[in-house]
C-alpha cells in the first residue's frame, strides 16, 4: 500500500506540475520615474534597462528586457520568446501596431494587453510581470 502511495506521490510530481513558465526567472524590482523624459507620457516602453533612482547608473530589467504597456493599467512583459527559447530571440513592440509585439526569429505575435499569441507557432504567451503605480510620485514599480 505504501509503495502505490509513494509511486502516486512521485508521478504527480514528475508529470503534474507541468511547464508552467519556460522563461528563465532573474528577480528584479525596479522604480521608472514616469515624469522622466526618457518615459513621460508614451503608450508603450521597450526597456533592456532602466536608470535606477537610487544611483542613477542604468540597471537590467528581466531576463531579456521587458515591455510595459499603458492602456487604463500598466502591464509588463519579458521580451524573451518562450518558443525560440534563446537569448537573443527578443520581442519587440511592432511597427504601426502598438498593441502588440512580435519576436525577431518565430514572428509570433503577442497581445500587449495579455501577452498572449495572436499570430504565429508559439505555444506559450509572453511572461506578466508585477507593476504597481505609485501616485502622486509619478512611479511605476516593475518586480517579479
Amino acid at each position: 500500500m505504501n509503495c502505490k502511495i509513494i509511486l502516486f506521490l512521485l508521478t504527480l510530481l514528475l508529470y503534474g506540475c507541468g511547464k508552467e513558465n519556460i522563461v528563465p526567472n532573474i528577480k528584479f524590482d525596479v522604480l521608472i520615474n514616469l515624469s522622466d523624459p526618457e518615459y513621460a507620457n508614451k503608450e508603450v516602453l521597450d526597456l533592456g534597462d532602466v536608470k535606477d533612482l537610487n544611483t542613477g547608473m542604468r540597471v537590467g530589467v528581466g531576463y531579456s528586457g521587458v515591455i510595459v504597456y499603458r492602456s487604463a493599467r500598466y502591464v509588463a512583459f519579458e521580451k524573451y520568446c518562450p518558443h525560440d527559447q534563446s537569448n537573443s530571440c527578443k520581442a519587440t513592440v511592432k511597427k504601426n501596431e502598438t498593441t502588440k509585439a512580435v519576436c525577431n526569429c518565430c514572428k509570433t505575435e503577442f497581445l500587449l494587453l495579455t501577452g498572449e499569441v495572436v499570430l504565429g507557432e508559439s505555444k506559450y504567451g509572453l511572461k506578466e510581470y508585477k507593476t504597481e503605480l505609485i501616485l502622486p510620485q509619478n512611479l511605476l514599480r516593475i518586480w517579479n
